[in-house]
């Protein structure tokens, strides 16, 4: 029976050692994402969704080509654009728009409604920006002198915000008037003034055709409800196996040692992960997003992942330290118990042998000194 117990310990201490990580590695992601509060402050902290307007507009206020053939539009950086954008989309309107999107998806995933629903209305805001934008652009060209030949031998693109003379071809009002048209009835996010999660798919990609997102991913809510329960089940798997190895282990102080080391080792490898996580985001955050995105928009995705990372790596980080110190604290047990017990065993020897030497003094038996021989009257021994 002895190979039957070091099987078990042998096979509970695998999943035990799995247990203890995965429900680590579980906990960590429902802390971060079980609800809105941490990704509305890690977009905030990024400036996620600035940049991400910014990357729209941009793409979606280029007027093509004048008489000269050369590129026409404005530039998201440029500092009336800027303003622009923070005028019409204050960041107490933003943090509505995401704070909407984001109650009505965790709901969706809860399993509260059959599909995420909200409604972001960006009428008010696009009407401010557009008019914005068209009265700088207007202001801009007014000023600035006609272009000379010369100039305009040495011009490349138009950015109708910052260029420094004005091309003929090209009217302040109907450049203006043009800009407008084209940031009112946009494209992507800006295409619609009501997002919905249906028309959400098509707005992202560029397309009406397509299944609206939840659609194409109506398996996610059964999978983000299994993983908010993952803890709990880990956690009672990793207590059910501790528990398995303390009866199957040829002694229950030999069983103890063996769940101290497997703390060690789950410990160490949640400590470490930081550490590799750090390393491993630092040698590839150039390369990630980028083949969709770039720039400003780049920067804050990749911000926005290594804020979400280096958050659930913490957590696992201090579970971890739990972990050892744990484990310290049952090798700590173990030690003073032994030694406990090896000074009860002498101090019970000592003790028997003292009670031994008594009893056998106590049972010898007694003899009697022999009388002197008494003298007679006449001096003869009697």
């Amino acid at each position: 029976m002895l190979w039957v117990r070091k099987l078990l310990v042998s096979l509970f201490s695998t999943l035990t050692l799995l247990a203890l990580i995965g429900g680590v590695v579980a906990v960590s992601l429902n802390a971060a994402f079980a609800a809105p509060t941490k990704t509305e402050q890690w977009l905030d902290q990024s400036r996620l969704y600035d940049h991400f307007l910014a990357t729209e507009i941009s793409q979606i206020t280029q007027l093509g080509s004048d008489s000269i053939t050369q590129a026409v539009g404005i530039n998201s950086n440029d500092q009336a654009v800027q303003k622009a954008i923070k005028s019409a989309f204050s960041k107490q309107l933003i943090d509505q728009y995401v704070h909407t999107f984001l109650a009505g998806n965790y709901a969706w995933l809860q399993g509260k409604t059959a599909t995420p629903v909200f409604k972001i209305d960006l009428s008010v805001a696009k009407q401010s920006l557009s008019t914005q934008i068209s009265q700088a652009v207007t202001a801009h060209l007014s000023q600035v002198p006609l272009c000379t030949t010369a100039q305009l031998g040495q011009i490349d693109k138009i950015d109708l915000l910052t260029i420094v003379c004005r091309p003929p071809g090209i009217d302040p009002k109907v450049a203006a008037a043009q800009i407008q048209q084209q940031i009112d009835s946009g494209s992507g996010v800006l295409s619609d003034s009501i997002i919905t999660a249906d028309n959400l798919n098509a707005h992202m990609a560029g397309s009406a055709i397509g299944k609206p997102y939840y659609l194409r991913f109506s398996q996610l809510p059964r999978a983000y409800q299994l993983a908010q329960k993952l803890p709990a089940i880990l956690g009672a798997l990793a207590l059910m196996s501790a528990l398995i190895i303390l009866f199957a282990a040829p002694s229950k102080r030999l069983g103890w040692r063996h769940l101290a080391k497997l703390l060690i080792t789950a410990g160490v490898l949640l400590s470490i992960a930081k550490l590799v996580f750090d390393i491993a985001f630092n040698k590839l955050q150039g390369r990630l997003f980028n083949t969709s995105t770039t720039g400003e928009l780049q920067h804050s995705l990749t911000d926005f992942a290594h804020r979400a990372i280096d958050y659930v790596t913490h957590v696992e980080l201090y579970y971890g330290l739990s972990y050892l110190i744990l484990a310290v604290i049952i090798i700590g047990v173990l030690w003073i118990g032994r030694f406990v017990g090896k000074r009860g065993a002498i101090d019970s020897a000592e003790q028997g042998s003292v009670a031994g030497g008594t009893v056998a003094a106590a049972t010898e038996p007694v003899h009697s000194k022999p009388k002197p021989p008494s003298l007679g009257r006449k001096g003869t021994i009697q």
